[in-house]
């Protein structure tokens, strides 16, 4: 399955990941919130001493470091992180989802010139950066449909891992959507997705569970699973 959709911490992420990509404070060295927060605090100072070396990103752009003494939940080191400058939603007219699709795919195509076989995402720009749930959903999903149709690409696995927040409620509705008109997107074709539950608080999930979500394990065709 090249894309999972984990409701999950990506700091202390529950599958085991060569890298993940960080949401970045524009001036490397400089700590923003959030995601970014989260990564430095778990990989230590030689990270922001690495990054601190490196010039300014602009939209777009990112810099890739040693992961240091970032781990899995299982205590397995991350290899190398991504750290991108995601673009900033002004008023959608401005080719701004396109911009943001095409980051992905940057992403996952240096990932993948890497050797990188498992890589873990966060939704991008759907935070501070301003863009609305459904597009940041929808430019995330749309680039990792056009990567992974091809067939060189079907042996990395991607995580888009989100948190919290109305993100989550927006994927929760749209991976229903998706896998109500999923058609021949069987389990494991390029295109198909899962949703599982990581680290979240289970009385937390339990709400998400009760707003109606259920419990779809291995259906045929389908594109959710909760684990």
């Amino acid at each position: 399955m090249p894309l999972t959709i984990i409701l999950d911490n990506l700091a202390n992420l529950s599958k085991n990941v060569e890298a993940v990509v960080n949401l970045c404070h524009p001036t490397p060295g400089e700590i923003g919130t959030g995601v970014d927060a989260a990564i430095h605090a778990k990989a230590g100072p030689r990270l922001r001493q690495r990054l601190a070396e490196l010039p300014r990103l602009h939209v777009g752009e990112f810099h890739y470091t040693d992961g240091y003494d970032l781990t899995n939940a299982s205590g397995e080191k991350v290899a190398g992180i991504f750290h991108v400058r995601g673009p900033l939603w002004q008023n959608g007219a401005l080719g701004e989802e396109a911009q943001l699709r095409k980051c992905y795919l940057d992403l996952l195509e240096a990932a993948h010139g890497r050797g990188v076989k498992s890589i873990a995402f966060p939704m991008i720009s759907a935070g501070n950066r301003g863009f609305p749930e459904d597009v940041a959903y929808r430019a995330a999903t749309d680039a990792f449909r056009e990567f992974f149709d091809q067939p060189k690409h079907q042996e990395m696995q991607a995580y888009l891992v989100i948190f919290g927040g109305k993100v989550v409620d927006y994927c929760k509705r749209q991976t229903q959507v998706e896998e109500a008109g999923a058609g021949d997107l069987g389990a494991g074709k390029a295109g198909a997705f899962q949703l599982h539950l990581g680290n979240q608080d289970l009385g937390y999930l339990t709400g998400i569970l009760a707003q109606g979500l259920g419990v779809l394990h291995g259906k045929a065709g389908g594109i959710v699973t909760v684990a």
